[in-house]
């Protein structure tokens, strides 16, 4: 039995950071493209300072404001809104991955 590759801290933080793109400084990128690199956002109806979904993609992308979100949603649909185990907004791609769960829940 061959034991598992051990990876230095260091690097599963610099990946995580990354993956979760808070490595390197927030990007003027489109927030279809932002949601589809984090593949979801939860949904968080608590507001004390701002609600938490919009804190994720603010902090990720500065140009963003909460109406376009809604915007994005309700009349583009590029992302779709879902429960999955808890509220969330997901990028159209993912789709597919979420179906079967959506079609047994209907029953």
């Amino acid at each position: 039995m061959t034991s598992p590759d051990i990876l230095p801290n260091a690097q599963v933080r610099q990946y995580l950071l990354d993956r979760h793109q808070l490595r390197k400084p927030p990007l003027g990128t489109r927030l279809d493209q932002t949601l589809t690199r984090l593949n979801f956002v939860q949904v968080d109806s608590i507001n004390t300072l701002a609600r938490a979904h919009d804190l994720i993609l603010w902090s990720r992308q500065q140009n963003y404001r909460p109406p376009a979100l809604r915007k994005m949603v309700d009349h583009s649909r590029q992302p779709f809104e879902a429960w999955t185990h808890d509220a969330s907004i997901l990028p159209m791609a993912a789709f597919p991955h979420w179906r079967h769960k959506f079609i047994r829940d209907e029953k």
